[in-house]
């Protein structure tokens, strides 16, 4: 079913949505988390940053909450599944996780990623090409 709802995300939120409403019907929100992943090993945070979407991971850390060194900004980790935010505003289970171990076991469709990057590269030389070719100043021949 996770098929049919598109997911995004903002700053500290997960969003989704679905066109179906039988999708909504059958959706159970307790099923879902958003969560924050925080690291100060740099070997880890490079890793981390280099999932891409489908891999499969191994994960390992501990629910943690962290602030500004103010305190006036606060994020913990939901303790239940049935969460729904500070104030029960609608924002659903979120976890702070303190990540100690990482690594991708398995990438996703390298060679669809590596389609996709390589068709990025091509269009934006492509372009670049064009904008060289009609911007060039003409060559004018005295014969």
């Amino acid at each position: 079913m996770y098929k049919q709802i598109k997911f995004s995300n903002g700053s500290f939120t997960c969003y989704l949505r679905s066109d179906d409403h039988n999708v909504w019907k059958r959706f159970d929100q307790n099923c879902l988390s958003n969560n924050h992943i925080l690291s100060t090993d740099g070997k880890i945070s490079k890793r981390l940053a280099g999932v891409r979407k489908g891999d499969q991971i191994y994960l390992k850390g501990y629910l943690a909450s962290y602030s500004h060194s103010n305190e006036s900004f606060k994020r913990g980790s939901s303790i239940t599944r049935t969460d729904r935010g500070n104030g029960d505003r609608g924002n659903g289970a979120c976890e702070t996780v303190y990540v100690t171990d990482f690594s991708i076991l398995k990438r996703a469709n390298s060679l669809w990623w590596f389609l996709s990057w390589l068709t990025k590269y091509v269009i934006i030389s492509c372009l670049i090409f064009l904008v060289i070719v009609h911007f060039k100043s003409p060559v004018c021949y005295r014969g």
